[in-house]
């Protein structure tokens, strides 16, 4: 063969080798981290713990890891990646909650209506104080709208609370932690995320502690359970009654710390008899507080005050706060917003099982049960693999929808559900995930996102029926090497 020949087929030779094992590498990487991320599993002293795994490429569409990825599980928070999006394709990028407080005029002396539209940020006290507002300046604000419309005497306060439902405890959520923050009730007229912060002030040791609501609430009566000591721990905790507002304060006081906060019982109802106490010492009323009742058909009147809160803001707070109330309010305002009927956990959860039909096609149905909004509720499951699909679409969006749904997720840094994680893995590329923990339970899915290029990779990891024994830290750790492994692998490593 002449030397030309046989430099040229050697150079065709050795690019065909280098072809083959370019493919060879891009055909192996699947599973060379799959068997990576089985690896730190068997490593990661998690016991009998069940785990679901899937990471995708949404460039190619390759799975690049699908360890029980068909297992539907219980996803705890990570069932707000569902409330959430399936809200922002459902309402729209550009949708605003609005709240608004309206005058009447009739013969009786007038009536203020406060039409609720479900809005969970309504006077949330962590937006608030982002704007150095308290709640006595939002509650005087709408003192002052009405006073500055020239309303002098209010005859009737009027709450409008029926965009949602009157199911505000979901049926699946524990009797035992209805007191607490993150059961709150959902109501179509939320209001201070629908707590109320009790303050405990030891006074001489052996004694009762003194007690402060915020907001001041001169009706409610708080019982004195409590004790104020000198040594020993601070343990103050309050109990509500399950259908009432009645109160109990109980624990050791040692010190003045930070509030308890407590879910009320019908914010709605609260909230009206705390706007009446303040429109009273203004000198304006009203003689009585009423509710709209389902067959009322009333007008828009005179607006004095319209509150405001854009969807994203709303996402943000559900997703990098992880806070339920909002994932809840979602739900039941995308129920109202299709059905046009009052929003609830029924028609809200049909609106997310439809939208992810129509995204997703009809396989879903068999990887997802959705019970609530927030993952409070343990009836929820959804598997690994549908959430990872379910990441991708929004990937396909258009760049205002796409960056809405990236941007509402937590990332590392001193806020969010991600400011105590990866402290102990490092992260080349930037991280925008969402967690999600109960008992037994933890999650986190979102995205790895390659700074200058814009690269994606999606994961998807939930744990189950993690043993007692098992310390949570062990199975947050295996978490976050799986995510380091898969991060490694977005960089080329």
């Amino acid at each position: 063969m002449p030397r030309e020949m046989c430099a040229k087929w050697s150079l065709v030779v050795t690019a065909m080798l280098s072809l083959l094992v370019w493919a060879g590498a891009a055909e192996a990487s699947p599973y060379e981290i799959e068997n990576d991320l089985e690896q730190i599993i068997r490593d990661g002293r998690i016991g009998t713990t069940e785990i679901s795994v899937t990471v995708m490429d949404p460039a190619t569409g390759d799975v690049l890891a699908a360890i029980n990825d068909t297992e539907p599980m219980i996803p705890a928070s990570n069932m707000k990646l569902l409330t959430s999006g399936a809200t922002l394709l459902t309402l729209g990028n550009d949708f605003t909650f609005r709240t608004v407080v309206a005058w009447l005029p009739d013969a009786g002396g007038g009536k203020l209506l406060v039409h609720g539209d479900g809005d969970p940020a309504l006077a949330d006290p962590k937006l608030l104080m982002q704007q150095d507002l308290g709640i006595e300046d939002f509650l005087d604000a709408i003192v002052e709208a009405v006073k500055r419309e020239g309303i002098t005497s209010i005859g009737e306060l009027l709450i409008d609370d029926r965009i949602f439902d009157d199911e505000l405890v979901h049926p699946s959520w524990p009797l035992d932690q209805l007191n607490r923050w993150y059961c709150a009730e959902v109501s179509g007229l939320n209001f201070h995320t629908n707590i109320i912060n009790v303050y405990a002030k030891p006074a001489k040791s052996g004694s009762p502690p003194s007690i402060t609501l915020e907001p001041s609430a001169q009706w409610l009566t708080v019982r004195n359970g409590a004790r104020s000591v000198s040594k020993g721990s601070h343990t103050a905790w309050v109990a509500r009654d399950l259908n009432s507002n009645k109160m109990t304060l109980k624990g050791d006081i040692r010190w003045a710390s930070d509030p308890v906060e407590v879910a009320l019982h019908d914010p709605a109802a609260f909230f009206g008899d705390l706007l009446a106490s303040r429109l009273s010492e203004a000198g304006i009323g009203p003689s009585k507080v009423s509710r709209a009742d389902g067959t009322d058909i009333l007008p828009e009147g005179r607006p004095v005050l319209v509150i405001e809160t854009p969807l994203d803001v709303v996402m943000r707070r559900c997703n990098v706060d992880s806070y339920n109330l909002y994932a809840e309010a979602m739900l039941k305002r995308i129920g109202f917003a299709v059905t046009g009927m009052p929003g609830s956990w029924r028609n809200g959860a049909s609106v997310v099982r439809l939208v992810l039909l129509e995204h997703l096609g009809a396989q879903t149905s068999d990887e997802v049960v959705v019970a609530d909004g927030s993952g409070m509720s343990r009836e929820n499951r959804i598997t690994t693999r549908m959430l990872a699909r379910w990441l991708e679409v929004f990937l396909r969006k258009d760049p205002a929808v796409r960056d809405a749904f990236i941007d509402s997720l937590a990332t590392t840094g001193p806020t969010g559900t991600l400011r105590k994680r990866f402290k102990y893995v490092e992260l080349t590329n930037e991280i925008r995930a969402k967690t999600g923990y109960l008992t037994g339970v933890t999650a986190i899915s979102g995205y790895l996102i390659e700074p200058g290029t814009d690269r994606k990779v999606i994961f998807s990891i939930i744990t189950n029926k993690k043993p007692s024994k098992v310390p949570l830290s062990a199975v947050r750790l295996t978490e976050e090497r799986l995510v380091e492994r898969i991060d490694q692998w977005l960089s080329g490593e």
